[in-house]
This record gives structure tokens, sequence and C-alpha cells, in this order.
């Protein structure tokens, strides 16, 4: 077999999404690294929701890709009923991830709508004094 056909038998196209969602779950972290002072206030509430969203989607756009890969590779190698060859297309695969990504982001936006996060800062300096 060719190179190129093992590169194909491999879904590229899943491979960029592992990548995308490894990707943003590294971006989390630069967000994560963002504080008070270098936003202000106002705007810090909005990424805090924007971490969850971005480490979240980009977890499941990740584990989601390799997920369906390894699903395929189990549903051809343990078909034994019948020794026929089993197709599984990467149309397939995708449809799987966009499936979990659909059920995460419902999950994020009631977890947004019912519960949304609010900034509560705190002075404990201050409260260390008051309490000696």
């Amino acid at each position: 077999m060719s190179l190129a056909r093992y590169v194909k038998l491999s879904s590229p196209n899943l491979n960029n999404l592992i990548i995308l969602g490894s990707v943003m779950m590294y971006s989390w972290i630069f967000l994560y690294g963002l504080d008070g002072n270098l936003v202000g206030s106002h705007s810090h509430q909005t990424i805090c929701q924007l971490r969850n969203w971005v480490l979240s989607i980009g977890f499941v756009i990740a584990f989601g890709a390799m997920f369906s890969k390894t699903w395929r590779v189990h549903r051809v190698a343990t078909f034994k009923i019948m020794p026929r060859k089993r197709v599984i297309r990467d149309t397939q695969l995708y449809l799987i991830v966009l499936f979990l990504v659909a059920v995460d982001f419902v999950i994020l936006l009631v977890w947004q709508i019912v519960d949304p996060m609010v900034l509560d800062i705190r002075n404990l300096f201050l409260m260390v004094r008051q309490s000696l």
C-alpha cells in the first residue's frame, strides 16, 4: 500500500479536528491568565464565561474526533456475524462529533441562561484586619 493511502485511511480531516480542539484548549490558558489588571472589570465576567466555552468545546471537538475514529476501528474490527467489508465514511464520523458538540453547546447555553457567572470582588486584606 502506498503512503498516500495510509494517510487517507488515517482520516486527515478528523486529525485536523483534533488539532483544532487542542489549540482551543491551549488558548484557554491565555484566557485564564487574563486578570483584573489586564482587562477591565466590566469585561472580566465575559472572559470568565468565554473560558468555560473555549475549554469545553475544544475538549469535545478533540475527544469527539478521537472517539469517532476509535469507534470506526472497533466497528470494522469486531463485526463477526457476516464477514463482509463494512465502510464507515468520514461524514458519519463528523456527525458523531457534531452531535457531541451540539449536546455540549446546549448544556453550556442552559448553564449560561439559568446560572450565569457573576463577578464578586472581595478585598481579603480588609477581611483579615477586621477579624483581628
